[in-house]
């Protein structure tokens, strides 16, 4: 599985609780979405590409499908954990609003969180390695894209690694990184985690031209 979390939006630029809110990519997202397209279409014989349905993975899926000739499937359980009455807010906002809750929320080793009208945590993470798992699965011997986000992706990511299921910081993926993992009879082992290359190489030219 060849993992991509979604491009840019301006709550993940203002580090705010996005979770369902379905917001598009902004403008460096959508360049974000083309890098990772192009990177993939370069470097990746796929087989299939399959997507959250939230427009800002949609979006991304939409620009690896066009490079790949890949129909996008969309899967209703890869959508982002959701933070119920608490979405919208930045970090710091609800850190200095509830900090109890965002103590228990921070704790790497903490599965009895329940977001207030939202998801609990422990059914989301849950969630997450069904999904994961599902797709496996169902592609056999096969490679697969797949579009998705950050908590979800994430909380495999450490399922796989046996890492804390709520260390959230453990792989602090950025917007179009790529993860791929590998499934050998049924189990599942990270090849690698967060690759930038594609996005890093533009900004080590854009640095360049500035220095010029």
């Amino acid at each position: 599985m060849v993992i991509v979390r979604h491009g840019q939006t301006a709550a993940n630029a203002a580090r705010r609780l996005q979770g369902l809110i379905d917001l598009p990519l902004d403008e460096t997202g959508e360049r974000q979405a083309q890098l990772v397209a192009q990177r993939i279409s370069r470097e990746i014989a796929a087989d299939a590409l399959i997507s959250s349905p939230l427009i800002r993975a949609r979006t991304t899926a939409l620009a690896i499908s066009s490079v790949t000739g890949l129909d996008i499937q969309e899967r209703a359980n890869l959508k982002e954990m959701h933070f119920g009455d608490l979405e919208g807010l930045t970090v710091d906002e609800f850190s200095a609003q509830y900090p109890e809750l965002a103590e228990r929320a921070f704790d790497p080793h903490n599965l009895t969180l329940q977001w207030p009208n939202g998801d609990h945590i422990a059914e989301f993470y849950q969630r997450s390695h069904d999904a994961f798992t599902s797709i496996a699965e169902e592609h056999q011997s096969q490679t697969v894209v797949v579009v998705a986000h950050g908590g979800l992706i994430g909380s495999y990511l450490r399922a796989v690694a046996g890492e804390p299921l709520n260390g959230w910081r453990t792989y602090g993926l950025r917007n179009c990184g790529i993860s791929i993992v590998e499934v050998a009879n049924g189990v599942p082992t990270i090849v690698i985690a967060n690759d930038c290359a594609h996005l890093d190489e533009e900004l080590a030219v854009a640095v360049e031209r500035v220095r010029r």
